[in-house]
């Protein structure tokens, strides 16, 4: 089993995203996720995935169309062609989901009730 941190780095890797993308479309400073994507173990999520094997669950990474959630912070750098992708959400402290779609440079913002709602739409209309 490959190591939890190989996982986000290759994973990054694959959507195209840096280190300073990641951080700021999880709100946090740079140097916090440096510091933990450069830790040579990370035994919290080593012993999380020992422990679910253990329990019966299979942790499986899914793809979710390129989907990525972000802070609404980067709302403005997403607006500008700032930030790779075109599919985003913000989960907003009310509950509602805030959509993101870029296409052409144009970028569209619409607002759902639920997760899956917004979803479809950004998968809809790609």
């Amino acid at each position: 089993m490959a190591k939890v941190i190989e996982l986000i780095k290759e994973s990054m890797k694959e959507k195209k995203m840096t280190q300073t993308e990641l951080a700021k479309s999880l709100g946090e400073d740079v140097r916090v996720i440096n510091q933990q994507l450069n830790r040579q173990q990370d035994l919290k999520a080593e012993r999380f995935l020992e422990v679910m094997e253990h329990i019966g669950y299979r942790v499986e990474m899914v793809d979710n169309d390129g989907i990525r959630k972000v802070c609404e912070d980067m709302l403005d750098d997403i607006k500008a062609g700032n930030v790779s992708g075109d599919k985003f959400y913000i989960q907003k402290d009310d509950g509602s989901i805030i959509g993101i779609r870029v296409s052409n440079g144009d970028t569209e913002v619409e607002e759902f009730w639920n997760k899956a709602d917004c979803f479809d739409w950004l998968i809809s209309h790609t």
